[in-house]
């Protein structure tokens, strides 16, 4: 039953357009639900009045983390960019490229017995084969007021296949959420219009949408 999914699956992006007028972004983040209550947990979620009240865990990020009897939520994604240390987005030429991006942490990576590619944006397994990889763009700056539309991002994916073997050994499904704002004026506090939607995904492929 895997018809619903694509060969390769999206688990985490963020992703800018921005023109003289605004900009739009495109945000998506996953985590680890158990499945007896991955029902309730998206729907709880999908009636918040804003998507920024709660925040899908990344990798032990305990604070954002739930283990509530059947309710356990668990981060799975590690992204270094989260480490005070980074200092990648005040490099005026970088044009928000970095030099690490999110990918499946270490619980996957043993679990599947995964390697980082020489490149830092790939893991492997033990035969080569690509499970998971990580891309990133930028076409222009978008703090240049000259540079007209640019669109700048990046994008985590996963094989289809290591993702359910993986869901189905360790007794999860996977949620993720889709956010989209757009602010008509980039200097607005608030976006005009921002819209959420929940996915969870589980083992045998099967997918849902709040």
């Amino acid at each position: 039953m895997h018809d619903e999914l694509p060969s390769s699956v999206l688990v985490a992006a963020s992703m800018n357009i921005t023109w003289a007028g605004g900009y739009e972004n495109v945000y998506v983040t996953s985590a680890l639900v158990r499945p007896d209550r991955a029902g309730d947990l998206q729907r709880a979620l999908a009636a918040a009045t804003e998507p920024w009240d709660w925040k899908l865990p990344d990798e032990d990020e305990t604070g954002h983390e739930v283990d509530h009897g059947l309710f356990e939520l668990r981060g799975w994604l590690r992204d270094p960019a989260s480490r005070p240390e980074n200092l990648d987005e005040h490099d005026p030429y970088a044009r928000r490229l970095r030099a690490e991006g999110p990918l499946p942490g270490s619980a996957f990576r043993r679990q599947t017995h995964a390697h980082l590619d020489q490149d830092g944006v790939r893991l492997l397994a033990a035969d080569q084969a690509v499970l998971a990889q990580w891309t990133q763009w930028s076409d222009g700056d978008p703090d240049d007021s000259r540079a007209g539309r640019t669109t700048n991002g990046s994008r985590v994916h996963v094989t289809r296949d290591a993702l359910l073997k993986y869901l189905s050994t360790t007794g999860y499904s996977l949620i993720v959420e889709v956010q989209i704002g757009r602010r008509r004026n980039k200097t607005a506090a608030r976006h005009d219009d921002r819209r959420s939607w929940l996915y969870l995904i589980h083992a045998d492929g099967r997918a849902t949408v709040r």
